[in-house]
């Protein structure tokens, strides 16, 4: 897949980078790549933020905690990004909420909520869903009423 969309690869490049423009991302994507580490609740906001926010697929995600991850577990970090992207939860994704940063990150870090644009809808369960990655600018649309975000597919 990032072989052969240009467009990806570099989005999943400056993701993998921390180079987003939000400045509680970098900090996860520098922190993860440098020492091995990332806070559960980091590891919560940091996949919501390259599913919902990004549009990237979970499954590259998934790939780049588990390489970088010390404590990576093949099981644990597939099936943690999978309950994010609500695959196993009808209706029911995580989605990173400014406050909830703010919160618990003693306001380190305070993103707005036009930050945190969810790009990806979950609402359509049941029927076709379409969506529109502004980090890929790819429209996705699927079929099966348990997937209906962009690329969060099984």
């Amino acid at each position: 897949m990032l072989d052969t969309d240009r467009r990806l690869h570099h989005a999943v490049a400056h993701a993998e980078g921390g180079n987003t423009g939000l400045a509680c991302f970098g900090a996860w994507a520098e922190e993860l790549t440098e020492t091995g580490y990332l806070h559960n609740h980091a590891r919560m906001w940091f996949a919501s933020i390259w599913i919902f926010t990004l549009g990237l697929p979970w499954r590259i995600g998934a790939d780049f905690f588990y390489r970088h991850l010390l404590d990576g577990d093949p099981a644990s970090n597939t099936l943690g990004w999978r309950w994010l992207a609500g695959l196993h939860t009808r209706r029911k994704p995580y989605k990173a909420e400014t406050w909830n940063i703010a919160t618990f990150t003693a306001h380190r870090f305070a993103p707005r909520d036009s930050e945190l644009v969810v790009t990806v809808s979950h609402q359509n369960f049941g029927s076709s869903a379409v969506a529109k990655s502004p980090a890929t600018g790819r429209t996705a649309q699927s079929e099966n009423p348990r997937i209906t975000a962009f690329n969060c597919g099984t």
